[in-house]
């Protein structure tokens, strides 16, 4: 009995601790609800890398809160300096009452001055030291003047004040000292002194900006300039010139006081050359884009808000504010002061469009920010100019006998080889520098000094060089149809005799080296030097055009796209004279037809074999010619294959450090290891053994090194290796061990949006372009891959190891979609109640169909349902014949493998809406934070930058998908994110006012 008390305490426990939780991250909701502004004309920003991410301070917020001084009200010509000094802990305040003062028009004393002279070039620290070995015994007569003591020391040996000074401010009875002869730590400080100590302790900490004037000329416009004592003139000239100080009515007033509010804007008009004394990075910009992120288990919960940032060199920043909520229900903020119409507050208040002044230090925080409203953007017109600076983005325009230079956004220009995005009759090109339209006029869009489109109004620019894709091979006519980059159509012709021809060997791709000559050891393309005949529909290609006849090709070089596919033979078919075709399930039971070249090469192991000794069961290894016939379209032909005596299939991954390697063995030891499982790393482990065989790869930070180089250098808790082992019979054999020494983050599963290039990435739902590299370990279909068989819209969960860099990218089957597929296809013969064929299918991945043109066979059980004419209809009414045939009609079908489940009577399905459920009704689904999917850009953007909702009516044919199964309504739940397939553009929608959008299939993301 006692014991099943504890129990239900103990669960009573963790139910008020998740409810503290949740209560939490309903808070956290609602105070980080997105604050959107006007949009900036910067749609490159989320896609830009982010050259630096800097955090909120823990101590932000009660940074910001010290400083909120009742003294200060809003309108205070001083109030942005004190507030900035106040975040730099330069300038601090009283409390009273319960409240802060700042005292701003109370008079600062030489002492006083001296130390907020110090704290501004970083001697604090240096003070308070001093302070402590001064007199030891002594007993101060309070704390300010112990430590102000130690800011004197500092002074003096920094030569702010001389030997005789010090020793004045040092004695207690400062009032046996006269102001006439003595320094006199307590009596108010002269302007003139102020100056003079700024500029010497300026120097003093390394500025060569801040430097005695002895050749006055600023001083000059003062009419009290001969008030100003002799030995202060080269100081007064030198914050005159600079603008640190400056005198009411053509008045310096040397001998007068300064208030506390004067010497803080005094400090803060310091500028850069305090930011530089500080090691502190002061830039200005504007914030692009923000969004939200939120995290939770039952020990804590915590939102994040990133803030994308384009600064004055146009390169983006990343600011992150965090709060976390902890089991306890008490909250920690991660934030910086904001200072926002005269009033601080936090980064919460920001939207998207503010011009900012942020503050840095080198540690990677955020330590304060200044904002201001947007400016609107505005369009300059001119000649273009050649191109002189484009490593740092500078183009400049001519307008009468003016020059004009502007910096343009990173996403503007390419290097390597050099490029200028022109947006030309609405489309946006690259074109290399030696084409573009110089002194042509072409208009620029400028936002905050920087450049984000540039226009060109006349005819399309003429080169002789073209890159794209093969579309198709016309050799008795000779000539082919390539689709360039930007989308055009282009027939050229070519002469046989005038034609060079190169073909780049799949072994010399960057993309793929050494995995597919790996897995397919046999298959050789033709050489550099080939023939027409070489090429194939599918081909990456650059062209070069006949300078006398530009409808000519004189050079082509070309590359093939080739992926790899695994599975298990269910069928070859023999389609005479177009080969065979070759049908295999694959290891998420999906089902794969490919056509079968008909030299292609067999392969049992290491022997040649042919198609006839291929049986249904074996596992293969397929190499495919994969070329996009046109958006969505893939022509798809196999060009070797190879038996998989074993699977070769990847066991396991682990994490750990190094323990023992043991070569002569062929063992190796992770100490501390876990093992991947579905949702985090598990599986402790004090030490783990590994077999390891000829084969086995090692790398340290994206370098290959050798076992000796593992045991000398990498035996450290700081290094953590991730491994992966793949199956041989009953054991596992080590095939790759990755080393790495950064900071691990696990992000959440996502759909791979882009490829940027040979190595790098990015996520729908992350600005931040990920970077893989030879250490990275990549799986695809339960098997080791390259970076080539990443492919949006992949699946992937992806950890990460230092910044943006992938330790471990894995696609995984999407949620909702496991083993379901879901096609699109026009019926071509129905077996009653049995089976049917589609002529020609798509098949969904992600928001795009890609199209197939082989015919497909689906069995029909009891269970299959079918919807048609508006409602469900027995199995004995799809028929191929009579008037209710179904023959000729396209319908969407979701098939377990080949097991149709259901056949329905849909449109086609294009557009994308996905959100946040927040109500769940008759009307529908009611959802927050809305994305709509375009499918030109093949990406999501938000609806609407405010006040962003939508409504989800419901056909009566919807399907609902949540983990691999079909699921119900009545099963989604507020919080969820849903993604739905429609028929309408919600974008166009909401121009008519209108934010609903009916749906036909609904997957549960999240």
């Amino acid at each position: 009995m006692i014991l099943l008390q504890e129990d239900n305490m103990e669960r009573a426990k963790r139910k008020s601790a998740v409810f503290k939780i949740m209560a939490g991250v309903l808070s956290l909701t609602f105070l980080l609800q997105p604050v959107r502004g006007v949009m900036p004309e910067d749609q490159q920003i989320v896609s830009d890398p982010v050259s630096g991410i800097y955090r909120g301070l823990m101590q932000g917020d009660t940074i910001r809160h010290n400083l909120n001084f009742t003294d200060v009200p809003a309108g205070h010509w001083a109030k942005e300096a004190i507030s900035r000094l106040g975040a730099l802990s330069i300038v601090q305040g009283y409390q009273e009452s319960g409240g802060y003062l700042y005292r701003p028009n109370q008079k600062v004393s030489k002492e006083e001055a001296l130390a907020l002279l110090l704290r501004a070039i970083g001697k604090e620290a240096d003070a308070k030291k001093a302070a402590e070995t001064i007199a030891p015994g002594e007993n101060p007569q309070s704390n300010l003047t112990f430590w102000s003591k130690g800011y004197l020391t500092i002074a003096r040996q920094l030569g702010a004040i001389t030997a005789e000074q010090l020793n004045d401010a040092l004695l207690e009875e400062q009032s046996a000292l006269t102001s006439a002869e003595n320094f006199r730590r307590l009596e108010p400080a002269t302007r003139e002194e102020v100056a003079t100590w700024l500029v010497k302790l300026a120097a003093a900490a390394g500025s060569t900006e801040l430097t005695p004037q002895y050749e006055n000329q600023a001083i000059f416009r003062y009419s009290d300039w001969q008030s100003i004592g002799a030995e202060a003139l080269p100081y007064v000239e030198m914050v005159t010139k600079a603008g640190i100080m400056k005198g009411a009515n053509n008045i310096f007033a040397p001998k007068q006081g300064i208030t506390r509010a004067e010497i803080a804007q005094t400090i803060c008009n310091m500028g850069q050359t305090l930011y530089r004394i500080r090691n502190i990075s002061m830039k200005n910009g504007y914030i692009g884009h923000i969004d939200d992120d939120t995290t939770w288990n039952n020990q804590a919960s915590k939102k994040e808000r990133n803030y994308l940032v384009r600064d004055e060199a146009g390169k983006v920043d990343q600011w992150i504010y965090a709060e976390e909520i902890n089991s306890t229900g008490n909250k920690t903020a991660w934030s910086a002061p904001v200072f926002w119409h005269g009033n601080l507050t936090t980064l919460l208040s920001l939207k998207e469009g503010d011009k900012v002044e942020y503050l840095l230090d080198n540690t990677g925080n955020l330590l304060y920010v200044s904002a201001k409203e947007p400016d609107a953007p505005y369009s300059f017109s001119g000649s273009l100019q050649p191109f002189t600076n484009l490593e740092n983005g500078q183009i400049t325009l001519k307008e009468g006998e003016n020059s004009y230079h502007f910096t343009m956004v990173p996403g503007l220009y390419r290097r390597n080889p050099d490029a200028v995005a022109l947006k030309i009759q609405y489309y946006d090109r690259f074109v290399p520098l030696k084409d573009l339209p110089y002194s042509h006029r072409v208009t620029v869009t400028v936002k905050d000094k920087l450049v984000t489109e540039i226009y060109y109004q006349g005819d399309i620019i003429r080169t002789n060089e073209i890159s794209g894709l093969i579309k198709d091979i016309q050799p008795e006519f000779k000539y082919l149809v390539i689709e360039t980059w930007d989308g055009k159509i282009l027939n050229k012709k070519y002469n046989v005799s005038n034609l060079t021809v190169e073909k780049k060997p799949y072994y010399e791709n960057d993309v793929n080296s050494g995995y597919f000559d790996e897995l397919f050891r046999h298959y050789r393309f033709d050489p550099y030097d080939g023939k027409i005949e070489d090429l194939e529909v599918g081909d990456l290609v650059h062209a070069i055009l006949s300078e006398e006849d530009e409808e000519y090709i004189v050079r082509i070089s070309a590359k093939t796209n080739y992926v790899a596919d695994f599975g298990q033979i269910l069928e070859i078919r023999e389609l005479g004279d177009f080969g065979n075709r070759i049908t295999i399930r694959r290891i998420d039971n999906s089902v794969n037809s490919y056509l079968v070249a008909p030299l292609a090469g067999v392969f049992y192991g290491e022997e040649r074999s042919s198609l006839a000794r291929l049986k249904a069961g074996q596992t293969v290894k397929l190499l495919i010619n994969q070329a996009v016939i046109e958006p969505g379209t893939l022509r798809e032909v196999v060009k070797e294959i190879v038996v998989d005596k074993l699977g070769n299939q990847v066991a396991n991954i682990y994490k750990g450090n190094i323990g023992l390697l043991n070569q002569a063995q062929k063992q190796l030891t992770l100490n501390h290891s876990y093992q991947l499982q579905h949702s985090r790393w598990d599986g402790y482990q004090a030490s783990r053994v590994f077999q390891q065989n000829e084969q086995t790869k090692y790398y340290y930070n994206g370098q290959r090194v050798t076992a000796d180089y593992v045991r000398k250098f990498l035996y450290s808790p700081d290094i953590t290796g991730y491994a992966v082992t793949t199956q041989f019979y009953a054991n596992e054999i080590l095939d790759t061990l990755s080393f790495r020494d950064s900071r691990e983050t696990m992000l959440d599963r996502d759909r791979v949006e882009a490829i940027k290039d040979s190595h790098q990435f990015t996520l729908e739902d992350r600005n931040a372009v990920i970077t893989t590299d030879e250490g990275t370990i990549i799986l695809k279909d339960n098997h080791i891959v390259s970076f080539g068989s990443i492919l949006p819209p992949d699946y992937t969960r992806v950890i990460l190891n230092g910044e943006n860099k992938a330790a471990v990218v894995e696609v995984t089957p999407e949620p909702g979609n496991d083993s379901l597929q879901i096609f699109r296809g026009r019926i071509a013969k129905i077996d009653e109640m049995k089976s049917f064929k589609v002529q020609s299918n798509s098949a969904l991945k992600g928001m795009n169909w890609t199209y197939s043109p082989i015919k497909r066979e689906f069995e029909m059980d009891y269970r299959t349902r079918i919807y048609s004419g508006g409602k469900f209809i027995p199995q004995s009414e799809f028929l191929s014949y009579s008037e209710i045939t179904q023959t000729n009609k396209v319908y969407n079908i979701i098939a377990d493998g080949t097991k149709a489940q259901y056949v329905m009577d849909q449109p086609y399905l294009q557009e994308g809406v996905k959100g946040t459920i927040y109500a769940v009704d008759e009307a529908g689904i009611k959802i927050k934070d809305v994305f709509v999917y375009q499918k030109s850009r093949k990406k999501w953007v938000p609806l609407s930058l405010n006040n962003s909702y939508a409504v989800l009516t419901i056909h009566p044919s919807a399907l609902f998908f949540r983990e691999n199964k079909v699921t119900e309504k009545d099963s989604l739940k507020v919080g969820e994110v849903i993604r739905a397939m429609t028929t309408e553009d919600l974008v166009k929608s909401l121009k008519a006012d209108d934010r609903s959008a009916e749906g036909y299939l609904f997957f549960v993301e999240k």
